[in-house]
């Protein structure tokens, strides 16, 4: 009787052990492209950053400054993960310079703060795909996404006022 107790205990902690295993999430499958290709959008929303900083002045283009001072940060820190991760430096197809178009302020801000909100979107998801600092740094990456929209939004207040 003792015997059966002691194998009942040690078949209900492995049936248990195996629940929980399966129940954990897959392993993360490798982010490489997907990288590579949030890189490249960061540098096109550079474009449109350098694109309104050219046509604006003062104290809001100071503040498109600091904008596009925190986004060349993200594409640092992007290539330096993508470089982590794969070995290699990242193979960027050359950013086009952003159009010749004389959109008004406001619609050129509205347009980056949907990329820059796809961009936290798309940098969170990669994050659940990933673990350990590679998934932190993603998070962190989303939450200066974040603040970006944040900075764009005070932004467009401001120019709406104008």
């Amino acid at each position: 009787m003792q015997e059966s107790v002691h194998e009942s205990a040690v078949w209900d902690r492995v049936t248990a052990a195996s629940r929980n295993a399966a129940e954990k999430a897959p392993a993360p499958a490798p982010i490489g492209p997907e990288l590579l290709s949030a890189l490249e959008r960061q540098q096109v929303i550079r474009q449109q950053y350098l694109s309104l900083r050219s046509r604006t002045g003062g104290e809001f283009r100071q503040s498109t400054q600091e904008v596009l001072r925190r986004n060349q940060a993200q594409i640092r820190t992007l290539s330096a993960l993508y470089f982590y991760l794969n070995g290699r430096r990242p193979a960027l197809t050359p950013a086009s310079p952003a159009g010749t178009t004389r959109e008004p302020a406001v619609e050129s801000i509205r347009r980056l703060l949907r990329e820059e909100e796809l961009s936290m979107g798309r940098l969170e998801s990669l994050a659940a795909r990933s673990t350990g600092e590679t998934r932190e740094t993603l998070l962190l990456l989303s939450r200066q996404c974040r603040l970006q929209f944040q900075a764009l939004l005070t932004l467009l207040g401001r120019a709406l006022e104008q």
